[in-house]
């Protein structure tokens, strides 16, 4: 369904719903001279980030739980982040946030007798468990996977990888063939990381970080960092600098116009790829390419959460709140996959049932879960790690990339700097 017709449709049953419970509320009131048997009204706040969907997707949502809870007003504040003010009752966080805050967000343990806690998977809730406390419950639950636009292969005359090898054998046949300007993949620093240790996770069986220890040594990353060295000269991508662009990859002339013929990028992102290319016919969700035989390698994790501040004043409401958008029809119809494919099993239910699931996005989710082994270090997505353009992957992997530094190097710098962050994380 048209994303924007399905919001003009959830627009639409807000409104009627509103009348509707309108209507009822007034003939429950108390007659006079009868004591009120409604409850105090209560003021919450809420905060989320995100593109304009998401904000119509939740402005939405909000005005469909007052309509239905009328004592309940939430006023919403839009673009929280973790640099931001983060005073709000009912907070959209990174699934980092509560390890790295725990004080700030209320134990949803406390609150199980309202949030039906067993829609959820048991992995999403324990990544949003700090020592014992569940501070957070997982919105959706995401992952990378390989995107291809089999229009340019064909191009090339090949079909989209599979392997290994037939993606070394891709990069050659896209320069023989189609040119210089052409490459079967294409990603930020970000995502060449990620990239980078599911291969050394495939081909050695270990995880990439456990109880906040780094499982590689610098000659272990170095293997990865020739991986990645082995696909830029096999012309399978160009070089960070080669591609160094405004935006994301998606925005870029070279992917809307079939260049750029792969990623590896989120699940949730699968539409967004599709919808963005000149001629999305071709598209297609790939297999997870198993780059060794000891292990499945790559790894899930939540991709967004909600959490309830310390410092509410009405937790119980903010608990209904959280318990109608995630997994009440109601809600959930109308949330669709604006924060990703609901984890909620009652929740992606009714996002199904009122046609507002994507089915590549499904596809590229299952893909994904059923392939990967290892769970994400919180600490792998610090921003100082995993920033770009200024993050430690960034900065040691373009320079890698552009001869700056050797792969011993670069894999010093890496070992070097994670560790550093994993033992101030441990401090902490």
């Amino acid at each position: 369904m048209n994303q924007t017709i399905a919001n003009a449709a959830a627009l639409a049953l807000v409104g009627a719903l509103a009348l509707q419970l309108a209507a009822c509320g007034t003939a429950q009131q108390s007659a006079p001279g009868q004591a009120s048997t409604q409850p105090e009204p209560v003021t919450l706040t809420m905060s989320w980030w995100g593109d304009d969907a998401r904000t119509e997707t939740y402005q939405q949502a909000i005005q469909a739980f007052e309509a239905k809870l009328q004592y309940i007003t939430v006023e919403t504040i839009y673009g929280t982040t973790a640099d931001e003010d983060q005073t709000a009752d009912v907070m959209q966080v990174d699934w980092t946030w509560p390890g790295q805050n725990a004080d700030q967000f209320v134990d949803l343990n406390e609150y199980s007798d309202v949030i039906d806690l067993e829609q959820f998977s048991q992995s999403a809730l324990d990544a949003c468990t700090v020592d014992g406390a569940l501070l957070a419950v997982p919105m959706s639950v995401t992952g990378r996977i390989f995107y291809w636009n089999t229009c340019t292969f064909e191009q090339a005359g090949i079909d989209a990888p599979k392997t290994y090898e037939e993606l070394l054998t891709a990069g050659n046949t896209f320069r023989e063939v189609l040119g210089e300007e052409y490459y079967p993949l294409a990603m930020d620093a970000a995502a060449r990381m990620n990239l980078m240790v599911s291969y050394l996770e495939s081909t050695t069986g270990k995880a990439w970080v456990v109880d906040r220890q780094l499982q590689y040594s610098a000659d272990e990353i170095k293997t990865g960092l020739e991986f990645l060295q082995a696909l830029e000269e096999n012309h399978v991508m160009p070089t960070l600098a080669a591609q160094q662009t405004n935006g994301t990859l998606d925005q870029t002339p070279m992917w809307q116009n079939g260049q750029y013929a792969g990623t590896f990028a989120w699940d949730a992102d699968a539409e967004t790829y599709r919808s963005a290319l000149k001629n999305a016919s071709g598209f297609l969700v790939g297999d997870e390419i198993a780059f060794g035989g000891q292990a499945n390698g790559g790894f899930s994790k939540v991709y967004l959460a909600l959490a309830i501040n310390s410092s509410c004043q009405h937790p119980k409401e903010a608990a209904i709140l959280v318990n109608f958008l995630l997994n009440e029809d109601m809600g959930a119809s109308i949330m669709g996959t604006a924060c990703g494919l609901p984890d909620s099993v009652t929740g992606r239910a009714a996002a199904t049932a009122a046609g507002l699931v994507n089915p590549l996005v499904v596809e590229a989710n299952n893909r994904m879960m059923a392939f990967v082994d290892f769970p994400l270090d919180p600490t792998f997505e610090s921003p100082a790690l995993a920033a770009v353009p200024d993050g430690l992957y960034a900065a040691v992997l373009t320079a890698c990339s552009n001869g700056e530094l050797t792969t011993t190097q670069a894999a010093e710098q890496l070992a070097e700097g994670i560790t550093a962050m994993l033992d101030r994380t441990v401090a902490e």
